[in-house]
């Protein structure tokens, strides 16, 4: 019990927020219904299984945030929102892909890893 007790405080990290950062966690988690601090972790989890490599999804939305900004008749703040929200739910289901294809790719490589002690 006193390990998972010292492991608990070990894995804690104390983090000071830019201003309004706190307010936009706590946003964005209400509307993905989750937890702030799982808000957090998801959005660490992604950058981090994203910052492997950049996918299409990157660079489709690159050059439609591009286009936003020079647009003659920008889009509504209800807009932008809805098109955040959208490649923020695609970064996460590629990040649960990935994530999942890794999982395969790595039992494969410990499967052949045994089969050549083996052999």
């Amino acid at each position: 019990m006193a390990e998972d007790q010292n492991r608990t405080l070990q894995d804690k990290f104390m983090l000071r927020f830019p201003d309004g950062m706190r307010e936009q966690i706590k946003i964005a988690a209400e509307r993905n219904g989750r937890s702030m601090n799982a808000e957090i972790v998801t959005r660490l989890e992604n950058s981090l299984v994203g910052s492997q490599s950049n996918s299409s999804l990157d660079a489709i939305a690159t050059a439609f945030a591009n286009r936003m900004i020079a647009a003659t008749h920008p889009l509504s703040e209800n807009d932008r929102n809805k098109f955040y929200d959208s490649y923020e739910e695609a970064k996460q289901t590629e990040a649960r892909a990935i994530r999942r294809f890794m999982d395969v790719a790595s039992e494969l490589l410990e499967k052949m890893h045994i089969s050549r002690k083996k052999s």
